[in-house]
Order: structure tokens, then C-alpha cells, then sequence
């Protein structure tokens, strides 16, 4: 009787041998168009917003942003109780105002 040993299953490698890594998807909720801006284009320097931050930095009130929250123009993150405002998030809806505007 013959034992066979099994060689542990190896995973998929990329034509250059290597495992291929997934690259982040940096694309907009609002649009996929190259046209739309940085964070950094509009100065916003922090990964994400409390709502009070976000309330100083354009030109809306609380209810107005739960408002567009509720229309799906404008995407929000839950961190426990707070809610946060990732700077792509706020970039994508500033550029689509920019671009409704024109």
C-alpha cells in the first residue's frame, strides 16, 4: 500500500508570479467622472467629519444634511453613536453641487 501526501493548495499568482492585490476603489458615490476633486481641492485635510465640522465648513444646517443623508445625495458613516463624514464623501457632494450649479 502506497501513502500519498497532499501538497497544501497554493494560491493564484498574477502573470508576474506574484498574489495580486486589490487596489482601493477611490471612486465617487455621486459620479465615476475624472472631473470630480480631491479632498484636498476643496481643504479638506481630515479623513472624516463630525457633523458639527461639517456644519462649519459648508453652508448648511442639521436638518438640511440629514435631509440630503435621507435623498442619498450626500453619504454618511456610522461610528457607534456619531455620525462621520468621510472626506471623499464630502468632496463627491461638493463637486456634484459645483457642477448642478453650472
Amino acid at each position: 500500500m502506497t501513502t500519498q501526501t497532499h501538497s497544501p493548495a497554493k494560491p493564484v499568482h498574477g502573470s508576474n508570479g506574484r498574489i495580486p492585490k486589490e487596489e482601493p476603489s477611490l471612486a465617487c458615490p455621486l459620479t465615476n467622472s475624472p472631473e470630480t476633486m480631491t479632498p484636498q481641492a476643496y481643504g479638506l485635510t481630515k479623513p472624516a467629519y463630525g457633523l458639527n465640522e461639517l456644519m462649519s465648513l459648508i453652508p448648511f444646517k442639521r436638518t438640511k444634511i440629514y435631509e440630503l443623508i435621507r435623498d442619498g445625495k450626500l453619504r454618511a458613516t456610522k461610528c457607534g453613536r456619531r455620525i462621520m463624514f468621510l472626506s471623499p464623501d464630502v468632496a463627491a457632494f461638493l463637486s456634484h453641487l459645483q457642477q448642478e450649479e453650472l
